[in-house]
Parts: C-alpha cells; structure tokens; sequence
C-alpha cells in the first residue's frame, strides 16, 4: 500500500481529494495535514510515497525544513496552485515537483497523474526507458526547462516536440495516450497544464512522419483537435534545452492563426510583427458608418480581409485580441445609442468579450463577433420597423445571408421569420431568382467558403462547418458542382501566401 501525504490549508478541499483518490485508486491511504510543520512532521513519520502540496501553504512561512524533508525521503511532489505564474513555478521546481497543476482542476487530472506515479513506482523498467542520459544522475527535468539551470548535462541535442491541445482540459487524456503509444522511441514526457513536451535523443528518425501517424492515430481515439510542433534543435547546443523550450512554446502560439490537427516543424524563430492595437479614427468613423447603415457586407469583408490573411510573420496574438477588443467598444457605443439592453443581451456581449481574450483560433473569434453585429443589427431593425419596407424576397435574402451558417437553416424557418407559407415562399424564389430556395442557400454558402478558402488556413472541414453544412462529404459534392472543382483544388490554385516557418 502507497502512503500519499496531502498537505494542504483548505480542510474541506484535502476531504474531498482524499475521498476522491482512496475511491478510485485501490492500496493507497491519504494522510492530511493543514500547515507547514505538519507537513515536515508527517514527511519524516510517514516516508511517504507522494507528496501532495498546496503552494499557498509556503507563504510566510520558513519552507526549508519541508525542502530538507523531500530532499531526504524523496517522495514524488504533486504541486498545485491558484496561478501559474513564473514565480509559482520557480517556488514548485525548488521544492522539487514532478508537476504543477493549476486550481481549479478536474477530478481526473490528479486521479490520473497518481495513477501515473504508481504506475512509475511499480515498474523499474518503465521508469529507466523514460530517462534519457546515461545515468540516473544525469536524467533531464524541468528545470533545465524552465530555468535553464539543472544538474543535466545533455551529450547531445535533443528532438523536442510539443503535443498541444485546443482544450487544456483533455491534457490527462492526452498524457495517457502519449505514455501508451509505441514511438520508435521511449520519451521523456513533460506534462504541463496547457501542452505536453517530450523529449527523444534519436536524431535519425524521420519524426514529422512519426508525429503524423500519431496525430491519425489520437483522431481515431479522440475528437480533441491537437497540433504538434517539433523542434530538432539543429544549430544549438546540447544542453540549450531551456532555449529550445521557449521557442517551441512561442511556435505553439501559431496556432492561433493556422488551426489544429496539424504536424509543423521548427526552422527558425517566430518573431511577432507590430500590430496597432487601437482602431484609427477614420476607422471608427468606418464602423460608426456601416453600423449605422446596416452594411453587414462592408463589415464582414472588411473583418475577413484585415483577420484571416494573415502570413509569416504573423502579427503578436495579445495585440491582435486588443485590436478586436477596440471593435467590441465601437459595437458597444452602437448599442447604447440605440437603447439595446437587457440581461439576455448583456451576457452574449461578456460572452463574445471572453471569447476575444481566450478562444484559441482567430477564425472562431472574428466568426463570433459577426454573428453578435447579426444580432444587433437585427434588434436595432426590429426597434425601428426598416423591415416592414423591405420586399419579402429581400427580407428572404437578408435573413439567409445573415444566417447561413446555421446547419439547421431551412424553408419552415424562413417561412416563419417573413411569416408566409412555406409553399408560397418556395414559388416565389423560382419566379423572381429563377432557382429554388435550396440552391440559393447552396449558392450563398458557397460563397462565403471560397472567401475562407482564399484567406485563410482553415481546414476545410471547419471551413464546411462554419459555412452550414454537416458534413465535408457533402459541402465538397455541392461545391464541385457549382465551382467545377474540389475545394481542396480550388485553394492551391488560389493560394497567395506561404508559411515560411513550416512545411
């Protein structure tokens, strides 16, 4: 039976995580202790196996006896904190963690990472094929991350590559796939809370290849999109592992701009071009007009052009979500001047602002933000009654435009939005467009895919979904007759610009 120190100043929270681990893991027991001097007391008493601990329960306190405590009986350390900050790191590496999680966290990350420590206590071998060196003494581990400053001495350069979800919480479930497939290589595995890091020292492995089966195979096994990033370290020196962790996380930040599911090779440093963060004043003056003169058009052309054409070097992530903040202001202003208010409308205006400061893909933001302006233009229309004076057929397009990436978007729908019969309806779009309500919409949607197609790197099943179909079997089969060939041909014959730091 292992013994798990709980050290932790939260009594109800050490409960609930002691109850939580002695029901799902079998032959452990979990001691708690709620200060700094119980802890060092049942280090020494207990010897035991893990060490969980709060780093709150450090500060103002004298933590070197814990440290001498660890240090002596060498359990595994389990760190958690509120933030995951620089100094929070630092303070967890000195007392020797092996992972540092960040409050509040799932149930199943700490189930799993102590599963994962067993799973390392009981077998010697597994434990000897994930260090890499020589020696024990010479293993790697996160301070030669982090700081740069650890006792390891690598003898030569290392291929690191970073496993990177869209969704931080399916870290533990990528951390199990990692630990369980068979690379060409055993690796050192780094797990953090936003990405996981491996390590291998074999540099005669064609890795985009292996990291390209791998990503087939987590697709298979998982719907969590996932970019890997791979960093051969060509050109420095062995032991620049800290270097080297830097530029891979800076490169992980690209896919922002380009997307998931996709394999990209480090070549060379991502420098971030300058980006205004503010809106001009004849910018402003731009979207005070077209708001007010509901030219929907003029703004998603202009929103798709200034966003999702980016190219190497790409402009800093923080900067561009400033930018769109700027825009969220002016919307805002329109809003006001036009007494749109209400709880409803307030939480998807916090909503669409958190989305600016944390979605992970630039294309989902600015998708966001348009269809909030479709929202708002629409109550400002309904205020005003401007729709009474709109033909049905224009009130039928405009609706359709503004709604065509609805997947569920269909003839009773429309019926129901200019309140007429559905079989009305259907004659009146063969006798004034001359095709039916179906192939209009086909038509619409197609053309706000070949924009995506052109101007950015979208894949081109999230381009199928954002334009309204269900699936990108049937968005290709209506796009080649129409266009008269496949998207994924209509891209390269249109492409504009290349990625210089990928392949």
């Amino acid at each position: 039976m292992y013994s798990i120190l709980m050290a932790n100043k939260d009594e109800f929270e050490s409960k609930g995580i002691q109850w939580l681990l002695e029901s799902s893991i079998s032959d452990i027991k979990v001691h708690c202790v709620h200060t700094l001097e119980g802890a060092v007391t049942a280090s020494e008493e207990l010897d035991p196996a893990i060490v969980l601990l709060d780093m709150a329960l450090l500060e103002g306190g004298d933590a070197a006896p814990l440290k001498k405590a660890l240090k002596i009986f060498k359990p595994i350390v389990i760190t958690f904190a509120l933030e995951d900050t620089f100094e929070v790191a630092k303070k967890a590496i000195d007392i020797g963690t092996s992972m540092l999680l960040t409050k509040p966290f799932s149930p199943g990350t700490i189930v799993n990472k102590i599963k994962q420590s067993i799973r390392e206590m009981d077998s010697v071998q597994k434990k000897s094929e994930t260090v890499i060196g020589e020696t024990a003494e010479n293993s790697i581990g996160y301070r030669d991350l982090f700081l740069g400053t650890g006792d390891a001495q690598p003898a030569k350069p290392h291929i690191m590559i970073a496993f990177n979800c869209e969704n931080p919480e399916d870290i533990p479930s990528l951390l199990e796939f990692i630990e369980d497939y068979r690379f060409s290589e055993r690796p050192k595995i780094f797990p953090m809370s936003d990405l996981v890091i491996c390590l291998f020292s074999r540099l005669d492995i064609e890795w985009k290849e292996e990291c390209k089966r791998f990503l087939a195979s987590w697709n298979e096994a998982a719907e969590s999109p996932l970019s890997i990033i791979i960093h051969k370290g060509e050109g420095m020196a062995p032991s620049s592992l800290h270097v080297q962790f830097k530029e891979i996380k800076k490169m992980c930040e690209v896919a922002f701009f380009v997307g998931y599911e996709r394999v990209m090779e480090y070549y060379e440093e991502s420098k971030w071009t300058f980006l205004d963060p503010f809106l001009s004043p004849n910018e402003q003056g731009l979207w005070i007009h077209w708001l007010k003169h509901q030219q929907l058009h003029e703004i998603r052309e202009w929103m798709y052009q200034e966003f999702l054409t980016f190219g190497s070097p790409y402009p800093d992530p923080g900067l561009l979500r400033t930018r769109l903040t700027s825009i969220l202001a002016q919307i805002r202003r329109f809003m006001k001047s036009n007494h749109i208010n209400g709880t409803e409308i307030e939480r998807e205006y916090l909503s669409v602002f958190d989305n600016i400061l944390y979605s992970p893909l630039i294309h989902r933001i600015i998708e966001r933000i348009l269809q909030f302006i479709i929202h708002i233009l629409k109550l400002v229309r309904d205020n005003r009654g401007d729709e009474s004076n709109l033909a049905i057929i224009d009130k039928c397009l405009v609706f359709m435009q503004d709604n065509y990436w609805n997947q569920n978007l269909d003839l009773l729908i429309l019926s129901a939005h200019v309140k007429r019969n559905p079989s009305y309806l259907s004659n009146l779009f063969k006798s004034k467009l001359g095709q039916g309500f179906r192939e209009k919409l086909n038509e619409i949607r197609i053309r706000e895919s070949k924009k995506l197609l052109q101007e950015s790197e979208m894949p081109i099943k999230e381009i199928a979904h954002l334009c309204g179909f269900q699936n990108q079997q049937y968005f290709s089969k209506i796009f080649r007759s129409l266009e008269g060939k496949p998207p994924r041909k209509f891209r390269s014959s249109k492409e504009s610009f290349q990625d210089s730091n990928m392949k």
